[in-house]
Parts: structure tokens; C-alpha cells; sequence
């Protein structure tokens, strides 16, 4: 049997860029990339719910950000994480600090749609403390973690059982 391949291309609703209220969603670890820049480096994936709600699905827009997994100081990951904690890391979380710690946590992401090529995304260009006094938003119950989707695994489908929340 074939398998298809063709030109169509999904449209999507990038969602509206600005200052908007949002939950961490989910942490996804996404191995060794091969960057262009700096070679091989361990990237993560955070994802977060927005305030916004997408029209066609009725649900919360998912924002998405990739980083080099690292709290370096120099770091873009330690950068925002500090500025969304409105604190620094002290040494002894520098040995290492849990990123699923950051799932269920409110913040307000800057978010801008940036164009490049035929494409544009909407891109994190700050992450920052949710304003006291706001009701925190929840992760929207239909939303499954990456992790936690089934998985096809050497023929069999299976789901991945590991899930452990912890406050930030």
C-alpha cells in the first residue's frame, strides 16, 4: 500500500500575542538535538495554557517553548525560569532543580509572532509572575501529557506511567 506524502499545509490560529495569564501545562523532554549553532544539546520543552481560548476548539490556546536544558546562569531556560520565579537560583538548586515541579504553576508569558520565511510562530519573549490578586488558572482537564499519551512501542501500544507533581 502507499503512503502519500503531499503538499498540503495545516492552517493554524497562532493565538493573539501580548501579555496573557498562563499555566505550565507540561514539561517535555525531548533528548539531544542537533542545533545549528552550538551542535548537540540537550533540549526541553515547556508548554503552557493561555487565558485566550482557541474559537474552533473552545479550549485554551497552547503556547510552546523549546530550551537547552540548563540552569546555567548564562542560560536562555535559567533566564526565564529566575525571571518567572522573581528570585536566582541559589547554588544548591543549581545542582538540580526538577522541571516537573514547574506543571500546574501560574505566570504571565509576553508572548510575539515573529514571521520567518513563509512561516510565522508565536514565540515566548518573557516569562514573569502571575499579578497578585488574579484567580490562577488550571490545566484544562482534556489536556494529556506528552508523557502520559500512548506511545507505540515495538507494536504494542502502551501508556507511560510515570507522573509525580510537585509545587514549585
Amino acid at each position: 500500500m502507499a503512503i502519500m506524502a503531499t503538499a498540503n499545509q495545516k492552517d493554524w490560529d497562532l493565538g493573539p500575542d501580548g501579555l496573557h495569564q498562563a499555566v505550565c501545562c507540561d514539561v517535555v523532554d525531548l533528548g539531544i538535538i542537533n542545533t545549528t549553532l552550538y551542535g548537540p544539546k540537550h533540549m526541553v520543552q515547556l508548554r503552557w495554557q493561555i487565558d485566550a481560548i482557541e474559537p474552533t476548539t473552545g479550549k485554551p490556546y497552547l503556547i510552546l517553548a523549546r530550551y537547552t536544558l540548563s540552569i546555567h546562569k548564562k542560560a536562555m531556560l535559567c533566564q526565564r525560569l529566575e525571571s518567572w520565579r522573581g528570585k536566582q537560583f541559589t547554588d544548591e538548586e543549581r545542582k538540580g532543580f526538577d522541571l516537573e515541579r514547574l506543571i500546574g504553576i501560574n505566570c504571565q508569558l509576553q508572548i510575539v509572532h515573529v514571521t520567518k520565511g513563509d512561516a510565522t510562530y508565536a514565540n515566548v519573549q518573557a516569562i514573569v509572575p502571575v499579578l497578585k490578586g488574579l484567580q490562577l488558572l488550571t490545566v484544562e482537564k482534556s489536556y494529556i501529557r506528552v508523557k502520559d499519551r500512548v506511545q507505540q512501542t515495538n507494536g504494542a501500544l502502551k501508556p507511560d506511567e510515570e507522573d509525580d507533581d510537585l509545587p514549585f
